[in-house]
C-alpha cells in the first residue's frame, strides 16, 4: 500500500475557506473606492462647468449625484453611482435632457409679462408672444467621467484579487 499524506492540511483548508470572505471584503472596499472616485470626477466636471454649469449648488445636478455603496455578499458585490436627476417626472427632466438631449421642439411663453423680448443677431429688438425652440443638444455630464475611469478599475481590482490569493 502506498500512502500519500499532506502535512498542514488543516491550515491549508482553513486558508482556502477564508478566501471567499476575504475576497468579498476586499472587492467591496475597492468598489467603494472607485464609486467615490467616479462621483468626485462627476462633481468636479459640474463645478468646472463642463459641459454645463450648475447654478443651484447642492440642489441642482451636483446634489443629485449619489452613491449606493457595495457591501460584502456571497452572491454579488456591487455598488452604484447614480443621479436622481436622471429619473422620471418633471423634477428630474433637467438632468435627463442635459445628458441625452431633447426629444422634440417645445414652446417658450412669457411667465410674468405679455410678451418675450430680446435683442436679435441683427441688433434689433424682437418682441413675440412665444418662441418655438428646437430640441436641446445632448450635453453629457454624468456618464463620461465614469466611462473615462473604467480602464483604471479593472487592473486595480485584479491586483486586489491577486493580493488576497497570495496571502
Amino acid at each position: 500500500m502506498i500512502t500519500v499524506e499532506i502535512q498542514g492540511w488543516n491550515q491549508t483548508l482553513a486558508k482556502l475557506q477564508s478566501i471567499p470572505e476575504a475576497l468579498q471584503t476586499v472587492l467591496a472596499e475597492k468598489i467603494n473606492f472607485w464609486l467615490v472616485e467616479i462621483q468626485r470626477k462627476i462633481l468636479a466636471g459640474l463645478a468646472a462647468g463642463a459641459p454645463l454649469k450648475s447654478r443651484h449648488g447642492d440642489s441642482g445636478l451636483a446634489g443629485s449625484v449619489q452613491i449606493e455603496p457595495a457591501a460584502p455578499n456571497p452572491s454579488v458585490v456591487a455598488g452604484a453611482v447614480f443621479s436622481t436627476g436622471l429619473g422620471m417626472g418633471k423634477a428630474y427632466r433637467y438632468g435627463f435632457v442635459q445628458e441625452y438631449g431633447g426629444e422634440r421642439y417645445y414652446d417658450i411663453y412669457p411667465v410674468n409679462k405679455k410678451a418675450l423680448s430680446w435683442i436679435g443677431d441683427d441688433g434689433k429688438r424682437v418682441i413675440t408672444h412665444y418662441v418655438r425652440h428646437p430640441p436641446l443638444m445632448a450635453r453629457p455630464w454624468f456618464y463620461p467621467p465614469g466611462a473615462a475611469t473604467i480602464p483604471e478599475i479593472g487592473p486595480d481590482i485584479n491586483n486586489a484579487i491577486a493580493e488576497v490569493l497570495a496571502r
